[in-house]
């Protein structure tokens, strides 16, 4: 019989949690103590419905008495717990305690209003909506719940919280009342980690937004809605964690005129994963438009698809075909409604089928030659270059051989098999990722207006991503939540610090990690994405240098280590954890590189949308950049003779680009009335 000391008495009767391989926590209360061993009894939190954390503990859990040694544990010293001392052992040990509160009632609608604040105690608590102060944490369901329907909607169109149970059409609420009342352009960020529900609560809140500010052309508001699953057919796609993962990150301005009315949107993208077009990490796939399209193989007999084919871009059969046959229905509406003609879509087809196509053609060796290839099957890239447009003998040469400057001649230099099939590849990625600026063109022009009084803009940006690969994309992706984090803490934590040290208020420090050694270390002047634009200058550039040169020069930053079994790759201690990325393929992502020759002869095609994605301008301007480099690397690359391997002046790299589009975006952002 375990022996409870006097003044452990008041512990006896305590409700705590205990740590759970499976739960992650436990509630359960007290029944004795002998010397760092604790004796429980799992019990069920009585919350008048189940929290959204643990639906059911079982009843294999509850009611099951268990011993907890904390000594073997991670749990001491817990912040808000309880602690005591036993008299077998001197020691003293701790357990969270559960908030009485809690067990009596539906929980806290507010976290800022639990007594024992802890993981445990924030882990019972969440529900689909509770606030942290003004903050909404919305928990994904993975279904669709009656918490949005229009009789909801209504409960949250006064502008007041009051009375009101949480949820994120208080925030879309509060966001528009501030603007109207104040006159200031809003931001709502909505964060989380991939899979966390980011986008579906977006077009949540742009609906409710949209039905604030009445307008009496219900057409604009339509228009506007219906760009959004517009742009998931085309920029999402299923991963391991989430079956509609944004592959691109979206800032979307709700444009207003003085007395509050709807008058269009404008959305800004970011970084586009077009990688993904080429190349699939198993058990996920490409975007959704392919699927679509390949799901209406049969009534579309001139794209020369076949449904019942796995291409090499779609390593993936669709799922549902009834749910894609919907899908792009949808698509084709949302098309029609933002003002596409039916010409343009058929060209859209097109180019999505020529892209399958493309995908298609191998090359092989030229007989005796090992640095020379030639297509394989003539008539599968006849196919893709008829969808494109384009004479087929100028698709070959262009993805079988590339220009050259030899003294002041240009000549024609073959390609071997494996530049050939990385130049294919680059074709096929440049044809979506133009195909999807141009969608968000066509998007902007039909919704959008020139001048609007005010804006309130919707974050939807990529979570933060830690994989078993990860590459420049996720290195991108977590960059982009480190700058969002940092504002998270500058608003929450440490401009309310300084207001209250600048007013004498007393107050006790709370101290916060700031996160700008991790920014330091990315965006630096001697940081990851200065490196890595120095490198990708280099004629003798590769990612294995990349990697040893970032190794030798952060070898002794805080943030940074380098595996010793992986070479190729480093390590980033970011906020929400460690990353390790791979950067083999680091250098061709950066540089994006697409040879001039290939613009040429796309800005040739006789298809309207394909010319309008690859102007000739464009192409012209390529070439004149072919003949100032000094070396063979890429037009987006312009060199100058500095020595050996070394480059001059370059084209913005997709990590400058995206730096620079990013510090834009913050900026745009801190000029507004923040809402998260």
């Amino acid at each position: 019989m375990l022996h409870i000391p006097e003044e452990a008495d008041l512990f006896r009767i305590l409700q705590v949690f205990i740590p759970d391989k499976e739960h992650v926590w436990l509630p359960a209360s007290v029944k004795g103590i002998e010397g760092s061993v604790v004796t429980v009894k799992v019990e069920d939190v009585e919350t008048g419905g189940a929290p959204v954390a643990n639906m059911s503990l079982g009843a294999s859990v509850v009611g099951k008495v268990v011993s907890v040694d904390l000594s073997k544990t991670d749990v001491i010293n817990v912040i808000q717990a309880r602690t005591v001392k036993s008299s077998t052992a001197n020691t003293s040990i701790s357990l969270p305690l559960q908030n009485k509160v809690m067990t009596k009632t539906h929980g806290f609608e507010d976290m800022i209003s639990v007594d024992h604040l802890h993981e445990g105690a924030i882990l019972y608590n969440l529900r689909q909506h509770t606030y942290t102060g003004k903050i909404c944490i919305a928990v994904n369901p993975y279904q669709w719940l009656r918490l949005y329907s229009p009789e909801t909607m209504q409960l949250y169109m006064d502008g007041s919280r009051e009375n009101k149970a949480p949820h994120v059409y208080a925030v879309s609420m509060e966001s528009f009342f501030h603007m109207r009342t104040h006159t200031i352009n809003q931001s709502i960020l909505v964060s989380g980690e991939s899979g966390a529900g980011k986008t579906e609560t977006t077009k949540i809140m742009m609906n409710h937004v949209a039905t604030l500010a009445s307008t009496s052309d219900m057409s604009i508001i339509q228009r506007i809605i219906q760009s959004n699953p517009l742009l998931e057919s085309f920029g999402n796609a299923a991963t391991a964690r989430n079956d509609n993962s944004s592959r691109f990150g979206k800032f979307t301005e709700l444009q207003f005129d003085v007395r509050g009315h709807l008058m269009g949107a404008r959305a800004h993208t970011y970084l586009l994963e077009k990688s993904r077009v080429t190349h699939q990490a198993p058990g996920e796939r490409t975007f959704h438009i392919l699927y679509q399209v390949l799901a209406e193989a049969s009534t579309l007999p001139h794209l020369h698809l076949d449904a019942s084919r796995r291409y090499r871009y779609v390593q993936q059969d669709p799922a549902d075909k009834v749910k894609l046959e919907h899908s792009w229905a949808d698509t084709q509406n949302g098309l029609t409604i933002v003002g596409i003609a039916d010409a343009m879509q058929s060209d859209l087809l097109r180019v999505l089928a020529a892209i399958l196509h493309l995908g298609e053609s191998d090359f092989e060796m030229v007989e005796g030659d090992v640095d020379s290839s030639q297509v394989a099957d003539a008539a599968v890239l006849a196919t893709a270059a008829d969808l494109l447009g384009l004479p087929v003998a100028h698709l070959e040469k262009v993805l079988t051989f590339r220009s050259v400057i030899v003294g002041r001649e240009v000549i024609s230099k073959p390609m071997t098999v494996d530049q050939a099939r990385d130049c294919r590849d680059a074709v096929a990625k440049s044809l979506y990722s133009s195909l999807f600026t141009w969608l968000v063109d066509q998007i902007n022009a039909a919704i959008g207006v020139g001048h609007a009084s005010h804006f309130i803009g919707i974050l939807d940006i990529f979570g933060f991503e830690a994989f078993v690969h990860n590459s420049f994309e996720q290195l991108c992706i977590n960059y982009a939540n480190e700058k969002l984090q940092q504002k998270f803490v500058q608003d929450v934590l440490k401009t309310v610090q300084v207001e209250y040290e600048e007013e004498g208020i007393s107050w006790h420090h709370v101290t916060f990690a700031d996160n700008q050694d991790v920014l330091d270390l990315i965006e630096g002047r001697l940081g990851v994405l200065s490196l890595l634009n120095e490198e990708s200058s280099l004629a003798t550039g590769t990612d294995a240098s990349f990697a040893h040169k970032l190794s030798a020069v952060m070898d002794n930053h805080a943030r940074f280590e380098t595996p010793r079994l992986h070479s190729s790759a480093f390590i980033i201690l970011h906020y929400a954890g460690k990353v390790l990325y791979d950067t083999n393929g680091f250098l061709d992502k950066h540089r994006d590189a697409l040879l001039p020759d290939i613009k040429k002869v796309l800005g040739e095609s006789s298809v309207h949308l394909v010319r309008t994605m690859f102007p000739t301008d464009m192409a012209s301007s390529s070439h004149r950049s072919l003949h100032r480099q000094s070396s063979s690397l890429s037009a987006t690359h312009h060199h100058a003779k500095r020595g050996p391997g070394v480059a001059a002046t370059r084209a913005v790299t997709v990590g400058t680009q995206f730096k620079e589009s990013l510090a834009r975006l913050m900026d745009k952002i801190s000029h507004t009335n923040v809402h998260y």
